[in-house]
């Protein structure tokens, strides 16, 4: 076979490594700057050449030992090849070459709070080898799941939940789905941790006459405060959840409490997975509003109102847009449960609902999906004339082209800070601040 050694020359918008020759653009995962590699091909794609590093001849000193033993096999985290320092470098000088193309130079560093124990939901997935269960994680490069007992992004917790479901699953006459075949029965373990409390949903083909109330003791023993669903999705899709969900035993939401709302989560409630970084996030916000001459906050994709709550909280009259019903359910409770008043709830999508809001000295804050909003609702939001906008998203690919839209309606970048919501990933989580020129 071909050896293919190559010098690493940047990271693309991804973080994978960059090296070019022959009019080819090699692309390597899990590289950094000024490695040396040999590199074996997966998939060529017109000029570009995707590659694995078989081995790295010169390392970066920035390049470590990766914490975790499954590193190689997971695929989950793409950044644990390097210190925690550089990988917050190396997010801020992907958002600052991402913003250098609006003309703002100013970004501030990536704020960022550590590795270990990060995430509170996990989705698992299962799998037979030798008659036995395996659970851990699904690789998207390999398509198949790699068997991890532990996981250093989620903490103790995780190792302690799948310990029960594989002794769990042994016990049981329930089948493990297979992808491949389409046949058998359980597809994933949703597991959702805050606090002292966990929420845990079985994703499953079809109802079965399994021992719950087993699984039940036994994450009780382990977790205290348990709730324990089966969600039926016989869909091949790439969905986790059908909107089939069966109680089985516990509370039936999960509690907890962020920046001082309380809130409660259904199995298919948005809250993410970064409570510490979250916190920080939202706290931002808040002096972003603050600061600002408005008296009312537009607060646009709004999920089960914990934003919308900590702006009447601080004074501020709000217009809360959210279009998943259940969600906009949730967040008048949550309302409700902390004693807020001055929110007014609005189901539907935003586009269709920003025409009727009045934007006399607001403040829009927009969170949206990782499709983000795209040019006619950024173009309907900036046309509004807001004094300012705050922007929150998880995506810079469709971050950039609502900016560009948003700015040619008359609006100047203020501020951009990227936040390490998703550690040892490619993903970055970037707040920014638009006033009107």
């Amino acid at each position: 076979m071909q050896r293919h050694v190559k010098t690493i020359e940047k990271l693309d918008d991804d973080l994978n490594g960059v090296a070019f020759a022959g009019g080819k653009k090699y692309v390597v995962g899990r590289t950094l700057p000024g490695e040396t590699a040999e590199l074996k091909i997966r998939k060529i794609s017109g000029n570009a050449v995707l590659c694995n590093a078989e081995k790295i001849i010169v390392p970066s000193e920035k390049r470590i030992q990766p914490p975790c033993a499954y590193y190689e096999k997971c695929g989950g985290c793409s950044l644990l090849h390097t210190d925690y320092d550089n990988t917050l470098a190396i997010k801020t000088a992907l958002v600052k070459r991402k913003f250098s193309s609006l003309g703002f130079c100013d970004v501030s560093d990536t704020v960022g709070n550590g590795i270990c124990g990060a995430r509170n939901k996990v989705h698992i997935a299962f799998f037979k080898e030798n008659g036995k269960t395996k659970a851990g994680f699904f690789n998207e490069e390999t398509h198949r799941v790699c068997d991890v007992r532990k996981c250093i992004l989620h903490g103790e917790w995780y190792k302690k939940l799948r310990e029960i479901l594989v002794r769990w699953i042994y016990g049981q006459n329930i089948s493990v789905y297979n992808p491949a075949t389409g046949k058998g029965v359980l597809r994933f373990a949703a597991g959702r941790k805050i606090g002292d409390e966990l929420m845990l949903t079985l994703v499953q083909t079809r109802t079965t006459d399994a021992d719950y109330e087993n699984l039940y003791r036994e994450l009780k023993k382990q977790f205290g405060e348990v709730s324990l669903y089966v969600n039926v999705n016989a869909e091949k899709t790439n969905a986790v959840f059908s909107d089939k969900f069966i109680h089985i035993a516990g509370n039936k939401t999960l509690n907890g409490e962020i920046c001082g709302v309380k809130f409660k989560l259904s199995p298919n409630s948005f809250f993410q997975v970064n409570t510490e970084t979250a916190s920080e996030i939202y706290n931002k916000v808040v002096d972003e509003v603050r600061g600002s001459n408005a008296d009312k906050v537009i607060d646009l994709y709004s999920g089960i109102g914990v934003t919308s709550a900590l702006f009447a909280k601080n004074g501020f009259q709000v217009e809360s847009v959210e279009i998943v019903s259940a969600a906009v359910e949730n967040a008048e409770s949550l309302a409700k449960d902390n004693g807020v008043k001055g929110i007014k709830f609005h189901t539907g999508d935003v586009n269709s609902i920003i025409g009727g809001l009045s934007f006399d000295n607001a403040v829009v804050f927009a969170d949206p999906p990782r499709a983000g909003t795209g040019k006619e609702t950024a173009e309907a939001i900036a046309t509004k004339k807001p004094e300012r906008i705050i922007y929150l998203s998880c995506n810079l690919k469709t971050l950039l082209p609502d900016l560009k839209v948003i700015i040619e309606n008359g609006y100047e970048i203020r501020s951009v800070i990227p936040y390490d919501m998703f550690p040892a990933t490619r993903h970055v989580e970037t707040l920014v601040v638009l006033n009107r020129r």
